[in-house]
């Protein structure tokens, strides 16, 4: 599947009703909505009246937003400078050129690329143009690159401007999909609670490990990766499974880098620190469903331990446990 399809599947009609921010023909006020979300800019339509109404979706986590527009006429837009986040735009449809006085990027659907803060940007789209943008607060990334390497080298984060790895861009409009179905309204709250924040957390680790940029220069850190900060880890992780995880939370607690974290995992488990968390989980779903009443049911028992996607867990579960998560539950439930 190409990235062009993948764009236009994952966000074709799945914006729910509260993410509308505006649907609008008249510019000046569409123009005062979409500030509100991004930042103050001037642009020239080349339809002063178009007909064709500007719409536009967002929605926003804790340090991430994800938001869909589509002018409905060819523009021009120059930005000021946006200083709190970095800006990934991914073209669904028709296309763009976004440019800076010293870069550019142009392309047709599949094009993402990153804008950096404190640069002024432009950005050209055709009458048919479609835009995922995703904001990334500029502190909180920063913050971020710091725990992954154990130092303040990523003081200032600059990325390469196009995202030119296919498989990255697919695996990074998956993962929006994903933190788009857990800010819809209509999502639990502790589900939301319990992913959001792996959610974001992955969208990070993407932009900081596998788009080249000023941590490509950096290389390994050495940084304390021992048995003491594994048990830290696993102690950790085994009273807090039904919470929040996250990699940058269990680095925390076992005294010691995120690169350390994985490196001391797959060194002494043989596993990444993501898999293991997901195969205890399962192991807590395997024990409810074990000793389940008959009110249970298996939707309820993977939602409680943070499996939202009911399609993998089951065949996550499979070939873990070897049979059905509703096998598990009807044996559990016939000892009453």
């Amino acid at each position: 599947m190409s990235n062009v399809i993948t764009a236009q599947s994952l966000y074709s009609g799945t914006w729910p009703e509260e993410a509308l921010v505006t649907c609008t023909t008249d510019l000046s006020e569409a123009y005062s909505a979409i500030s509100r979300v991004y930042c103050p800019h001037r642009f020239q339509a080349q339809d002063p009246a178009p007909t064709e109404p500007v719409i536009m979706h967002s929605l926003q986590g804790r340090h991430i937003g994800v938001s869909h527009f589509a002018y409905g006429t060819p523009i021009h837009i120059a930005s000021d400078e946006f200083n709190s986040f970095f800006m990934v735009l991914t073209t669904a449809k028709g296309s763009a050129r976004i440019s800076s006085a010293a870069e550019y990027s142009a392309g047709e659907a599949g094009l993402t690329v990153i804008a950096s803060p404190q640069t002024r940007w432009s950005f050209d789209y055709s009458g048919d143009n479609e835009q995922i943008v995703t904001c990334i607060d500029a502190k909180r990334l920063t913050d971020f690159a710091v725990s992954m390497l154990g130092h303040s080298s990523a003081a200032e984060l600059k990325f390469e401007l196009q995202m030119r790895d296919p498989q990255l861009r697919r695996r990074w409009l998956l993962e929006l999909e994903n933190l788009r179905g857990l800010l819809d309204p209509a999502t639990p709250e502790r589900t939301r609670s319990m992913l959001l924040p792996r959610s974001e957390e992955m969208l990070m680790l993407m932009l900081l490990l596998d788009q080249p940029g000023s941590l490509s220069d950096l290389g390994s850190v050495r940084s304390e990766s021992t048995p003491a900060c594994l048990r830290r880890a696993l102690a950790y992780i085994e009273e807090n499974l039904d919470g929040a995880l996250t990699l940058e939370s269990i680095a925390a607690a076992a005294c010691c880098s995120i690169r350390s974290l994985q490196r001391v995992f797959r060194t002494c488990r043989d596993i990444s620190v993501t898999l293991y968390v997901k195969e205890r989980r399962l192991r807590r779903v395997r024990d409810e469903l074990l000793n389940a009443t008959p009110a249970m049911s298996v939707t309820s028992v993977a939602l409680r331990w943070g499996f939202n996607h009911l399609g993998q867990f089951a065949a996550d579960y499979r070939a873990m446990h070897g049979e059905q998560p509703s096998d598990t539950l009807r044996r559990g439930q016939d000892r009453y």
